[in-house]
Order: C-alpha cells, then sequence, then structure tokens
C-alpha cells in the first residue's frame, strides 16, 4: 500500500521523466494517473476538512445546545459521504472534460471605425492533445472551431499535455484550422 501511495505521489515527475526519454505513451498513463491520484486527494483533504470543521462547529454547539449532539458525523458516514462526493465529482469531470462547449459573447468595440466588420475571435484552451486527446478527438474540437468560422484563434493553454513528444499529425490538424488575422 505504501509503494502504490509513493507511485502516486512521483507520478507526476515521474511522468515527465518518461516523456523526456521518449516512452511518451509510458508517461502519457503515469501522468493521467498521477493527476487524477492528485485531483482525488484535494478533494478528500477538502472535504473531510469541511467534515471536520462541521463537527467542531457542532462540538462547541453542543455545550450550549445539547440537541446539536445529534449532529454529529460519525467516521462512517464521514467516508461515505466522501466517497459519495468525490465519485460524483469525478463523473462530472470526465462529462464535462469529454464535451466540446462553444458559447458566443458578443463585444462592442468602440474604437473600431463605424461600420466594420465583425471579427471573430475564438478560445480554446484546455485541449490536451497527445495525451489523452488523439487524432480523432482532436478532429471533433477542431471542427467545432473550424465552424465557428474564426478570425483569430487564441489558445490559453494546456494545448498539448504529458506524452504529447511526437505531436506530429496532431499539429497538422491544428493548423490546418484557417484564422485570416492569426
Amino acid at each position: 500500500m505504501a509503494a502504490a501511495l509513493a507511485l502516486m505521489v512521483a507520478a507526476p515527475v515521474l511522468a515527465r521523466a518518461l516523456d523526456r526519454a521518449g516512452l511518451a505513451r509510458l508517461a502519457s498513463i503515469c501522468g493521467f494517473m498521477g493527476y487524477v491520484w492528485m485531483v482525488i486527494a484535494m478533494w478528500i483533504l477538502f472535504f473531510g476538512l469541511c467534515f471536520d470543521i462541521w463537527n467542531l462547529a457542532r462540538k462547541g454547539l453542543g455545550r450550549r445546545v445539547p440537541e446539536a449532539a445529534r449532529l454529529a458525523l460519525s467516521p462512517r458516514t464521514t467516508m461515505l459521504a466522501l466517497y459519495v462526493i468525490v465519485g460524483a465529482l469525478g463523473i462530472w469531470g470526465v462529462a464535462e472534460a469529454w464535451g466540446i462547449t462553444l458559447k458566443q459573447v458578443r463585444l462592442e468595440c468602440p474604437r473600431l471605425p463605424a461600420g466594420s466588420e465583425p471579427i471573430r475571435i475564438v478560445h480554446v484552451s484546455d485541449i490536451h492533445a497527445g495525451g489523452g486527446v488523439g487524432e480523432r478527438r482532436l478532429r471533433e474540437i477542431m471542427s467545432v472551431v473550424e465552424q465557428a468560422r474564426p478570425d483569430v484563434l487564441v489558445s490559453t493553454g494546456d494545448m498539448v499535455d504529458v506524452g504529447s513528444s511526437n505531436l506530429g499529425s496532431l499539429v497538422e490538424i491544428m493548423a490546418a484550422v484557417r484564422a485570416p488575422m492569426g
């Protein structure tokens, strides 16, 4: 158990080392496991702390209001709640990550000359190409981007992921999107 815990803690660092060594697929698997572990650990820490604060506040209140003792969360209840919350958040996270969201926002810019054509700016983020996102998925994402007919295409981060040292065709797919203004 201790070895598994140590491996999970070291996994993100190990993933970078494997990626630099040219073992992209192994780096991707290791990175995925490590990052999922980090998220789960943070959620357990956060919600566990919330439950402990609840029990501490209930204990303080119990001195003045004896009925408050019934509001205590037992260790068993706390663990069950943590499993349910972390499981639900995990399912929600996967659903959110897998969905492609296109939102349109219209902004007025008084600095543009009157009668100017609108400028379409398409913003992409968190694609994670290479690691968990292969060619098929990237083509789906870029298809949505192309349908928005961008004049300008902006990416604000996480375009590629660990295990993506061989980007090859992924770069070609992204470069195929035409944005006349850059």
